[in-house]
């Protein structure tokens, strides 16, 4: 079997993985988990840290690297164990400890890095856009109006983390939350920022689908 063929099954058993495990299954095991004792739930093959639930736990990280992976494969490149150690580092990000405290000076950093990684691709998209000709110009348009919702999300996630006003306190402060009556601002919020998400998924799709067009 060649790199293309198996990194097009590896492709498709990450679709496959991402879809069922990540999405259409939480259709039935969320709400068991919200309405079953955790002590029968323990007695289950879905108890909490059992393969059953780290399978399905780590559905969406780890069927994403697995589409991404199977991709770079089949498309030959060279470069396919960048994306591995990219998949990797995402897979041991997710492990890190729960029981991790509110840091004041890493969430800060967090967001400064976000906001001048953010500048710098703006600087640097639009020196590459002024080279480009016809429809791959409307290609990076697309692919700058994806960037500007990713920023939006995040920043919003920022607000819904560590939001500095008293009367609508981020969730890193749930008692304040509690006290301030806010939860539903932040639940608003919350559905904000997957839909700034939503539109940045489909304006880079524009983007891609844009660039591949222009070469046909």
């Amino acid at each position: 079997m060649n790199k293309q063929k198996l990194g097009l099954i590896i492709f498709w058993v990450g679709v496959v993985y991402f879809f069922v495990g990540g999405w259409l299954i939480n259709w039935w095991v969320v709400p068991m988990y919200k309405t079953t004792p955790l002590g029968q739930i323990n007695q289950t093959v879905w108890a909490p840290g059992g393969p059953l639930f780290l399978i399905w736990g780590f559905a969406p990280i780890a069927g994403s690297c697995l589409v991404a992976i199977g991709m770079s494969l089949h498309t030959q490149t060279k470069k396919t164990w960048m994306v591995a150690i990219a998949s990797v580092c995402i897979i041991l990000i997710a492990m890190f400890p729960e029981t991790m405290g509110f840091s004041v000076i890493g969430f800060g950093l967090i967001g400064l890095f976000i906001t001048l990684l953010f500048i710098a691709i703006v600087w640097y998209w639009g020196k590459h856009r002024v080279t480009l000709m016809g429809p791959a110009k409307t290609a990076a348009d697309f692919q700058l109006i994806g960037y500007i919702f990713f920023f939006a999300a995040s920043i919003s996630v920022c607000g819904l983390l560590g939001y500095p006003i008293s009367t609508n306190p981020g969730l890193f402060f749930p008692e304040k939350v509690i006290a301030a009556g806010s939860l539903t601002k932040m639940y608003s919020l919350g559905i904000k920022i997957g839909v700034y998400l939503v539109l940045g998924f489909f304006f880079n799709f524009l983007s891609v689908y844009k660039a591949e067009k222009s070469r046909d």
